[in-house]
């Protein structure tokens, strides 16, 4: 099993917060994952994207054609439609249909379907996520499960309201889009004693173990996290970081 999802959207969206809760769901249901994410220098609007592979086996780098095109916008079709592969699927809030009239796209309404559910329009990418899992006839007790843990620092109702928001993107696909759904089944496999971890978290670990015991930087894109990490460290860590002004 080999399979290539690409979510794209705006920065604001939640493209990255989409990419990392996949990832680690596929994860969590026993699979290995490889995910590359690009993203621009700016707060809100451009072009962002996540793509993730995901395999019964050792990955090391994503795949050049596309099984699934999460789009939150229409620029992210217009960007990535030559990536599809020919039996690949799009999930999209909404398109002209005479923009891709050859392209296999579902549409859900992400946001309407979030506000209806949970009172949030902003919980439509996590609407989405849950639409692309019951496309793939996944388990949905493994979504909501990475999902309380991911938003229970926040707050145990905005964790509830999240996995609300998935269920009903995730039912939304098997009641009104069954007969479009995919051909691939994600069944979970026997749990892998493997840990996911990004660029950032890479870098300061293998800092922390070469024996580094003090940063001082600026928080600038993409070194942020970098810092964010040490930060949250120091007392676990015995390591001294100062922000630079």
């Amino acid at each position: 099993m080999d399979i290539n999802v690409l979510i794209g959207g705006e920065a604001g969206q939640g493209v990255q917060s989409m990419g990392y809760i996949l990832a680690k769901t596929m994860a969590k249901a026993g699979y290995y994952v490889f995910a590359n994410q690009d993203y621009e220098s700016r707060v809100r609007g451009g072009h962002n994207f996540f793509q993730i592979r995901v395999s019964d086996r050792r990955v090391n780098a994503v795949g050049s054609q596309l099984d699934l095109i999460i789009a939150l916008n229409e620029e992210t079709l217009r960007r990535h439609q030559t990536a599809l592969g020919p039996q690949g699927v799009v999930i999209a809030e909404q398109i002209d249909d005479q923009m891709l009239p050859e392209i296999p796209i579902i549409t859900v309404p992400f946001e309407s379907l979030a506000h209806q559910e949970t009172g949030r329009t902003i919980m439509g990418n996590t609407v989405a996520l849950g639409a692309a899992l019951g496309l793939f006839h996944f388990e949905f007790a493994i979504l909501a499960t990475v999902l309380e843990e991911t938003f229970l620092r926040k707050s145990s109702k905005v964790a509830n309201l999240n996995v609300r928001a998935a269920r009903c993107g995730y039912d939304y696909i098997k009641k009104f889009q069954g007969e479009n759904r995919a051909n691939i089944v994600l069944t979970p496999k026997e749990a892998i004693s493997e840990m996911i971890i990004n660029g950032v978290e890479a870098v300061a670990l293998g800092a922390l173990a070469a024996g580094c015991k003090f940063m001082s930087g600026y928080p600038m894109t993409p070194s942020t996290g970098i810092m964010q990490f040490f930060a949250g460290k120091a007392g676990e860590c015995n390591v001294v970081f100062e922000q630079a002004i």
